[in-house]
């Protein structure tokens, strides 16, 4: 599967994760599918799929990676209060630096999609 895809998703890593970022800023479901084109009953679901226990997760896979790449750079994460938020930013800071350290390419969102294991979002409930 492509860097930039999200399992069971149309839409890529860098579409979900600024609508991600949108609702870490404050806004509902209905204020970020008119600013991204996207229907808001999409947009809702995929809110809906960031429960804390998936933030968390996120936020681990952020962690591990900017833990093996530089570890200095946690002291220049600005965190930004909200468990979503914060988790991005740690996501975020990993990319940067392995494109700035390795030379990588890829767009960061596709690199916080391959540290997700393409699952910005959590996986559906079974049942």
């Amino acid at each position: 599967m492509p860097t930039a895809l999200q399992v069971r998703r149309a839409d890529t890593a860098e579409v979900i994760g600024n609508a991600l970022a949108h609702k870490a800023k404050g806004l509902g479901f209905r204020r970020i599918a008119e600013r991204m084109g996207r229907p808001e009953s999409t947009v809702r679901r995929w809110l809906r799929r960031t429960t804390g226990e998936h933030v968390q997760w996120l936020h681990r896979r952020g962690t591990e990676r900017l833990g093996l790449v530089a570890r200095e750079a946690f002291c220049t994460i600005r965190y930004v209060g909200n468990p979503l938020g914060d988790a991005l930013c740690v996501l975020s800071a990993a990319a940067v630096e392995d494109r700035r350290r390795f030379g990588f390419p890829d767009p960061p969102w596709d690199l916080i999609g391959i540290y997700t294991q393409g699952r910005l979002l959590s996986p559906p409930r079974s049942g």
